[in-house]
């Protein structure tokens, strides 16, 4: 027969090793929740997608719920900043969304394609094409310009 002292370090050993491994695997799961957090705030949002539109809209409210004022009644840049948030809290990046869209294949005689590009170019609304750098850069610039000519 075993010794119950040390049956009893034994089984102490086991919950320490045990409590180890857990905490452990609490550790990577959490990290690896992060990573996809950061990962998902970089993926532009899919084209045509109904689920996707959905999640935008619902982040537009939610995000718009907490501003003093409407949406359109900020400045442009305030406008960037807004959109911008809409598509973090949806989970999606809005440059790579910009970007990502105006290089595809965009088709205005699709509604969800019409809907996403409304979306994105709202900040731009009521902007020149000479003080779109006010709020863009040279890529997201080129960007927009397609997407007002294939829009319009």
């Amino acid at each position: 027969m075993s010794n119950p002292k040390q049956t009893a370090i034994a089984g102490q050993k086991a919950f320490i090793v045990l409590s180890i491994l857990l905490a452990f695997t609490a550790l990577i799961s959490a990290c690896s929740e992060q990573h996809d957090k950061q990962s998902n705030e970089r993926h532009a949002a899919p084209l045509g997608n109904k689920e996707v539109l959905e999640k935008l809209a619902d982040a537009y409210r939610n995000v718009s719920a907490k501003l003093p004022t409407s949406p359109g009644g900020l400045t442009q840049k305030g406008k960037r900043a807004f959109i911008e948030s809409v598509f973090k809290n949806a989970g999606y990046d809005y440059q790579a969304t910009l970007l990502h869209i105006a290089s595809k294949d965009f088709n205005p005689k699709i509604q969800y394609h019409k809907d996403l590009a409304e979306l994105v170019l709202f900040p731009q609304t009521g902007l020149s094409e000479n003080d779109l750098n006010s709020i863009y850069s040279k890529a997201e610039i080129k960007a927009v310009k397609t997407l007002r000519t294939k829009t319009h």
